[in-house]
């Protein structure tokens, strides 16, 4: 799943509510299985939605409240993005790139 997950992505900036979690997992995972991520083990691949949320609302780190299932998660990162997520934009540079670990 995850070689498919890597195809899907292809040169695409990835987009996640609290990236360096995630980030972190599909590292993790990649190891264990010996799946090659290419570009995805780059930082700056990889923006998040929760850092704009919080600059955008002038707020600190809120939770996301999907249930952490996929698909919650997924429509719910959605919800509190504060840039469109339609497609509009094909960099995304507004979400800011991870820092730190």
């Amino acid at each position: 799943m995850l070689t498919e997950l890597v195809q899907v992505i292809g040169h695409r900036k990835v987009l996640a509510y609290n990236a360096p979690i995630d980030h972190g997992v599909l590292l993790r995972d990649a190891k264990r299985t010996g799946v090659v991520v290419g570009a995805l083990t780059e930082r700056a691949r990889w923006g998040c939605v929760m850092r704009a949320r919080a600059a955008a609302d002038g707020r600190p780190w809120q939770a996301l409240r999907g249930g952490h299932r996929a698909l919650g998660d997924t429509q719910a990162a959605l919800q509190a993005a504060p840039y469109p997520l339609d497609g509009g934009s094909t960099n995304h540079d507004e979400y800011p790139p991870m820092n730190g670990p």
